[in-house]
């Protein structure tokens, strides 16, 4: 049901058509000035052109009941078309509890529908810049390779051990002098992930030129799909 090539390609349809303004507008700075909530807007508006509903930093699905606190998000999570959300996934106790509401207790009311997290598409984004602004000033990224390594552990672990999810991945927006930059040192990271015992499945990519202001001619994305196994257990 999801392909990572489309995915790819409309998360770059998204970024591409705001580099392109900014250099109409002879902007100063270009799309590697945003920060990461700015480009997860981008991202998520070149697939929701494509169809796909777009939910931002939503709650993995075996969170509900926590406190807010301590569950984590998700940064985009992809459904089949729009106006649908994954349910969340309940304990045992907690679905006994729904199913027998108080006597004067009305079951609560959506006008939502909702749709098993397993078939939805769970996203993680990373930006990392070969050449960033540090306190305004542009420069090197002294921990360029560091950081690629460190968020694909970290997300693809993440991905990787949550339950009730069966498709999902982690973008990888990275700006570099050239695309080779990206396509090699995204390889050598995976690579010392896999060494890690992380676990992936697929990898997409696909690059567009920018306007170089501040050392980084090339935007490059990179969809790591992480492996999943089936799931029988339960949560208590």
């Amino acid at each position: 049901m999801w392909r990572g090539g489309e995915i790819v390609e409309r998360a770059v349809a998204g970024l591409q058509r705001r580099a392109l303004d900014l250099d109409a507008e002879q902007a100063v700075r270009g799309l590697d000035a945003l920060d990461e909530l700015e480009l997860h807007a981008l991202l998520a508006e070149g697939l929701a052109d494509a169809g796909f509903g777009v939910l931002r930093e939503r709650a993995y699905p075996a969170g509900e009941g926590r406190k807010l606190s301590e569950r984590q998000r998700c940064d985009l999570v992809l459904t089949p078309e729009p106006g649908v959300e994954p349910a969340p996934i309940l304990s045992k106790v907690k679905r006994k509890a729904a199913a027998q509401p108080g006597l004067f207790e009305r079951p609560a009311q959506t006008a939502t529908r909702r749709i098993p997290a397993a078939e939805c598409y769970w996203l993680e984004v990373k930006v990392v810049g070969q050449f960033e602004y540090v306190a305004g000033v542009p420069g090197p990224n002294a921990s360029w390779g560091g950081t690629l390594v460190r968020s694909m552990a970290e997300d693809l672990g993440k991905l990787s051990s949550e339950f009730g999810i069966s498709h999902g991945g982690l973008l990888l927006v990275l700006f570099t002098s050239e695309a080779e930059v990206a396509k090699h040192d995204v390889v050598q990271a995976l690579h010392r992930c896999l060494d890690r015992g992380v676990r992936v499945s697929s990898m997409d990519q696909a690059a567009f030129r920018l306007q170089d202001r501040i050392g980084n001619a090339c935007c490059t994305l990179t969809l790591v799909g992480v492996w999943r196994h089936e799931e029988s257990r339960e949560i208590e």
